[in-house]
């Protein structure tokens, strides 16, 4: 994997390029490669990593120079800095710093806690961004600033989830963080490799919950997504948390030039679980981009 310096901190990233190219800058790589539309930034998920992009980069990589970093905590990235600033602050800035070694605009994809890391990024640097694909992003602070029924089983998990991590239960909290998201005695019945996965970055986890809280500082509100200019989409499983469709209702209601895509038959990790029916909605909607160089 290649690194950049964020903040004095080494972060780790992948892209679509080929190996033997991951000692250029991502300006030069840019540069380096002859790909017809403009780069690609993918924004993993809770206790996930840059590895859940490998079947989108290979989809576009004719198409797009794909670029995915590990955010602090996750993958090979270094701990979330501990400032009392939430992470899509410390998340965001190396989106940011990634944007401005490829020196042109990118077209963000965001899944769950990366859908809100893209967010605040669009929002933060919109020159920067031609377009915007979010799936499912975690934006339980719109639940609470709205009073939906929805965000009691948010409240719920993260309650508990807190509870046991300050105690050390990382184990059980990390089964009730996948329970949560993919169904009851689905965490026990992963790998030993993903559960031990899950377990050392719970803690990270935490960090996330906390926020995704609309008490966090510089948190995003419903007002702030009508700003987003750029071309949107938005997708959804249709098997997934009540919550989070919720979350997409509120969305695509203030965004009213979002598109909308529905994923049959999958539930949130659908990036991760059905690859094959998400990435082609992402590739139709990239391709629909004026954006050759």
């Amino acid at each position: 994997m290649a690194t950049l310096s964020v903040g004095g901190q080494t972060i780790h990233y992948r892209h679509s390029a080929s190996d033997d190219l991951s000692a250029l800058d991502l300006g030069e790589l840019s540069n380096a490669i002859s790909c017809p539309a403009l780069p690609v930034v993918a924004l993993h998920c809770s206790s996930s990593h840059s590895g859940q992009w490998k079947p989108l980069m290979r989809l576009l990589r004719n198409e797009h120079l794909v670029v995915a970093p590990d955010f602090h905590g996750y993958g090979s990235s270094p701990p979330l800095p501990r400032d009392n600033r939430p992470y899509f602050i410390h998340d965001s800035a190396i989106v940011k710093a990634i944007v401005e070694q490829l020196e042109q605009p990118v077209h963000l994809v965001g899944h769950s806690l990366g859908g809100t890391v893209a967010l605040r990024t669009a929002l933060d640097i919109p020159d920067k961004v031609r377009s915007l694909t979010v799936i499912e992003p975690v934006l339980f602070n719109l639940l609470e600033e709205t009073g939906a029924a929805e965000r009691h089983e948010y409240r719920e998990v993260a309650h508990d989830m807190l509870i046991l991590d300050y105690y050390g239960a990382r184990e059980a909290s990390a089964r009730l963080f996948m329970d949560f998201w993919i169904g009851k005695g689905e965490f026990d019945a992963l790998d030993s490799d993903t559960r031990e996965y899950i377990i050392r970055t719970i803690g990270r986890v935490a960090d996330d919950w906390r926020g995704i809280s609309q008490h966090a500082p510089g948190q995003c509100r419903l007002e702030d997504l009508e700003t987003l200019k750029m071309p949107v989409l938005i997708i959804c499983a249709d098997q997934t948390r009540s919550s989070t469709r919720a979350i997409v209702e509120l969305f695509t209601g203030r965004v009213e030039h979002a598109e909308h895509r529905r994923v049959a038959g999958a539930a949130h990790l659908s990036p991760i679980t059905d690859p094959e029916k998400v990435n082609p909605l992402i590739q139709s909607f990239l391709s629909r981009q004026t954006d050759e160089i």
